[in-house]
C-alpha cells in the first residue's frame, strides 16, 4: 500500500481522511469498491481519484488524475442507466474531454509527436486520456470476447486501452495492468491548464482558478439579485413553461443559474442549454456564484439533482450517438450537418429533419427517452434559438416538467428574426409557452454613466419596436467609465490603432484585464498575429475563440497580406492567386469551448462569441457593414458588442476609485455623427491611462 493518504472525492465531495474513505467502502462491500480498493492501495499517491464524479453528465465510473502524467477513464463491467456498454461510453467520455470540456490537450498534441505515436493515438490524444474497462468476475479470455472492439484497439494501442479482469487485479504491481503508469511524473503531453481545465468539471464547486485578474475576481462573487429576480427564481407556472426577456445586464442568466440551484436542491435534474459554446463555462461558474450565496443550504443538502450545461449542438450529436448504440432503427438524418453549418438555411432544413426523427422514434422507445430527459430544460439568449431547435430541447422535458427561456431581441446577431418572434402577437404559437413576457428593465451590468450611451444607439439606430431600453440603476459614487470612439478610414488604419491601443494597454496594466472584441474571425485573427509577429505577445499569453490553429498564419506579413482577399476559411493573394486555408473545424470547438476567461492572458473574441460575457476593459473593432448585411443586422450586432462593458462597482469593498473602459476602434462613415456624442462622457476630472 501507498504511503500517506492521496485524494479521493466521491462525486463532489472530498474524502478527508483515512477512517472516512475505510467507512465508505465498507458499508458497501460490493464489486465496485473492490475496484477503488485496488487503486487505492496500489497507484502512486500522487494519483488523484474521482469516484462517480458528475462529469457534466457523462458519468464515468471512475477518474484517475496526476497532474504531471495523464488522465486513466475507467468504466466498471456493467451497462450504464442510459444503456451504454462501456466501449461506447468510453469513447464519449474521450470525445467529450478532448473536444469540450479540457480543449487544452488540443494545444499539448499539435507539436512534437514521439515517433512510435501513431495516427489513432494522435486522434485521440491517448498520451494524456487513456482509457480502461475492469471487470471483478470475468477472466481475461470472457473480457476479450465481450469486448472484441475495444480489445482490438488495444492491439494498437496497448499502453494506452486496456482491459483488466478479475485475475488481473490479484496483481498488485498496477503498471503491468496499466503500462501508461510508467510514465509517472515525466509526462511531456500533460501539464497543469489541461489539469485545471478537467479538475473544472470533475470538482465543479471548488475554486480552481487562483488568478487575480479582473475576470477572475468577477467570477468569484456571490450572485445577488433584486426583489424582482428573486421572485422569478422562486416561481412557476401551472403549465411549467415561461418566458423572460430584459436588455444587457439585467440579470438573466443570473436568473436562470438561480432556477437551476433551487431545482437541483429539490433533486431535479436540470439541463442548461446555450447556442454559444463559449458561454458554457460561463454559465457553470453562474451556478457556482449561485451557490456561494447558498452555500449553507447547498452543502447540507444529500440529495442534489444533477446540473448539466450543454451547447444545444453538441447535446443534439450525443442524442444521434446514444440512439444508435441502442440500436433505434434509422440514424438521425444529416445531424452532422445540422451540427457543423451555423447558417440559418441549414439549420432550418436539417433541424427540420431532425425534429421528425425524433419524434418517431420517441413514440417507439418512450422508455428510452425518458430516461434521457430531464425534470428541467433552461434555454439561455433564447433570441438566438430557431423554433425547431427549441421542440427538439422539449422532446427531452419530463412530463410535468419545467421549461424557461430567457433572451434580449436586441442581441439577436445570429438572423433568427428573433425581434418578430418575440413580438408579434402569436408568433410564437406551437412553442408551448405563455402569451405573457415576464420582463426586466433595470442594468446591473452596465456601468451607471454609459446606460445613456446605450439609450440613444439604441433610439437612433434600432428605433423599431420592441427594443428593450436598459434601466439605470443607483449611481456608484466609486466607479467612474473611460469611452472613447475612434474614427479611422479603412481596415488597414484600424488594424494600426488596435495594435496601438493594445501596446499601450499592455505598458499600463495588466494585459489579462483585456479584452478584444473583433469585428469578424478573420480581422480578430490577423490582429493577433500581428501582435505576436511584432512579439508584444507570445501565444500562451493569448486566449481566443477564432476557428484557427495557433495566431500565425503561415508567417505571412500582414503588413503585405492587406493586398489580399481575406475570407471565413483563409487568404487569397490577389497577385500569384496562391489561397492561403486556415480555418479548422476541431480547432473552432476547442477554442469556443476552452475561453475561460479567468486566464491571465489577453481575450480576444468576435461579438458573437462573447455574447452573455462581460469585461471591465474593451477594445472594440467595427469595420464596414457588409453588402449582404441589413441595417438592423449590422446596428444588432455593434450594439451586442457595446453592451459587454461591465461595471466593477462590486468586486471589492475597499473605498478605492475605480474605472471601466472602452475603445472603439470604427471605419463604418454612419456612426461618424453618433461618435462624436461620445466625448462629452470621455471628458472625466480623472481618467486612466486605457
Amino acid at each position: 500500500m501507498s504511503k500517506g493518504f492521496r485524494t479521493v472525492y466521491l462525486k463532489d465531495k472530498k474524502i478527508s481522511n483515512l477512517e472516512e474513505l475505510k467507512s465508505l467502502l465498507s458499508e458497501n462491500p460490493t464489486n465496485e469498491t473492490k475496484i477503488i480498493r485496488y487503486f487505492y492501495n496500489n497507484l502512486n499517491v500522487n494519483w488523484e481519484i474521482y469516484i462517480k464524479p458528475y462529469l457534466n453528465g457523462l458519468q464515468p465510473d471512475m477518474i484517475l488524475m496526476r497532474e504531471d502524467t495523464g488522465i486513466i477513464t475507467v468504466r466498471f463491467d456493467k451497462e450504464n442507466p442510459t444503456g451504454i456498454g462501456p466501449e461506447n461510453h468510453l469513447e464519449l467520455i474521450q470525445r467529450e474531454i478532448r473536444t469540450v470540456l479540457c480543449p487544452s490537450c488540443y494545444d499539448s498534441f499539435l507539436k512534437d509527436w514521439p515517433p512510435e505515436v501513431g495516427e489513432y493515438e494522435k486522434k485521440l490524444f491517448l498520451p494524456v486520456i487513456t482509457s480502461c474497462i475492469i471487470s471483478t468476475e470475468q477472466n481475461s479470455s470472457e473480457m476479450e470476447e465481450k469486448y472484441k472492439k475495444f480489445a482490438d484497439k488495444s492491439i494498437t494501442a496497448k499502453d494506452y486501452h486496456r482491459l483488466i479482469s478479475k485475475d488481473d487485479l490479484q496483481i498488485k504491481d498496477v503498471k503491468k495492468n496499466i503500462p501508461f503508469l510508467q510514465y509517472d511524473g515525466r509526462s511531456t503531453k500533460m501539464n497543469s491548464q489541461i489539469y485545471k481545465e478537467l479538475k473544472f468539471w470533475l470538482m465543479p464547486y471548488e475554486s480552481m482558478f487562483e488568478e487575480s485578474n479582473y475576470f477572475s475576481l468577477a467570477t468569484m462573487q456571490p450572485l445577488a439579485l433584486d426583489k424582482t429576480q428573486e421572485q422569478l427564481t422562486k416561481e412557476r407556472t401551472a403549465s411549467g413553461f415561461r418566458k423572460i426577456k430584459g436588455p444587457a445586464g439585467s440579470g438573466k442568466t443570473n436568473i436562470l443559474s438561480f432556477r437551476a440551484l433551487n431545482c437541483s436542491l429539490e433533486s431535479k435534474s436540470v439541463l442548461f442549454l446555450t447556442q454559444n459554446r463559449s458561454l458554457i463555462p460561463y454559465l457553470m461558474n453562474c451556478i457556482f456564484r449561485a451557490i456561494k450565496s447558498k452555500k449553507e443550504e447547498f452543502f447540507i443538502s444529500k440529495d442534489r439533482g444533477s446540473i448539466r450545461y450543454d451547447h444545444f449542438y453538441s447535446f443534439a450529436y450525443k442524442i444521434s450517438k446514444l440512439l444508435d448504440w441502442q440500436n433505434i432503427e434509422g440514424e438521425l438524418r444529416n445531424v452532422s450537418n445540422f451540427l457543423e453549418n451555423n447558417d440559418e438555411f441549414s439549420r432550418v432544413e436539417v433541424g427540420d429533419e431532425m425534429l421528425r426523427d425524433i419524434q418517431a422514434k420517441k413514440l417507439t422507445n418512450p422508455k428510452l427517452f425518458e430516461k434521457l430527459s430531464f425534470d428541467v430544460i433552461l434555454v439561455d439568449e433564447f433570441q438566438d434559438w430557431l423554433k425547431h431547435e427549441w421542440l427538439i430541447a422539449k422532446e427531452f422535458l419530463k412530463e410535468g416538467g419545467e421549461m424557461v427561456a430567457a433572451g434580449d431581441a436586441t442581441q439577436d446577431v445570429l438572423g433568427t428574426d428573433a425581434k418578430t418572434n418575440f413580438d408579434e402577437p402569436h408568433a410564437l404559437q406551437g412553442y408551448g409557452l405563455p402569451s405573457r413576457w415576464r420582463e426586466l428593465q433595470t442594468s446591473y451590468r452596465l456601468p451607471y454613466d454609459y446606460v445613456p450611451l446605450m439609450e440613444s444607439f439604441l433610439k437612433e439606430f434600432l428605433p423599431e419596436k420592441g427594443v428593450m431600453i436598459p434601466e439605470n440603476r443607483q449611481r456608484d459614487a466609486f466607479t467612474e467609465t473611460y469611452v472613447d470612439w475612434i474614427m479611422v478610414r479603412d481596415e488597414k488604419e484600424s488594424l494600426d490603432q488596435i495594435i496601438f491601443e493594445i501596446e499601450h494597454f499592455k505598458s499600463e496594466e495588466d494585459i489579462s484585464n483585456l479584452l478584444f472584441l473583433a469585428d469578424s474571425n478573420m480581422s480578430g485573427y490577423i490582429v493577433l498575429s500581428e501582435l505576436i509577429n511584432r512579439r508584444t505577445l507570445r501565444e500562451d499569453e493569448i486566449t481566443h475563440t477564432f476557428p484557427y490553429h495557433g495566431p500565425k498564419l503561415s508567417n505571412i506579413d500582414f503588413r503585405k497580406a492587406h493586398k489580399g482577399i481575406f475570407t471565413k476559411n483563409g487568404m487569397k493573394d490577389k497577385n500569384s492567386g496562391r489561397f492561403y486555408s486556415i480555418y479548422n473545424e476541431e480547432a473552432r470547438i476547442r477554442n469556443r469551448s476552452g475561453f475561460f476567461v479567468q486566464r491571465n492572458t489577453l481575450k480576444a473574441s468576435t461579438i458573437r462569441n462573447f455574447k452573455g460575457l462581460e469585461a471591465k476593459n474593451i477594445i472594440f473593432q467595427i469595420n464596414k457593414k457588409n453588402d449582404d448585411e441589413t441595417n438592423e443586422e449590422y446596428f444588432t450586432e455593434v450594439y451586442t458588442g457595446l453592451s459587454r462593458l461591465a461595471s466593477v462597482a462590486d468586486l471589492d469593498e475597499s473605498k478605492g476609485q475605480y474605472f471601466s473602459g472602452i475603445k472603439v476602434i470604427c471605419s463604418e462613415p454612419m456612426f461618424g455623427e453618433y461618435s462624436k456624442t461620445w466625448k462629452n462622457f470621455a471628458k472625466k476630472e480623472i481618467v486612466p491611462d486605457f
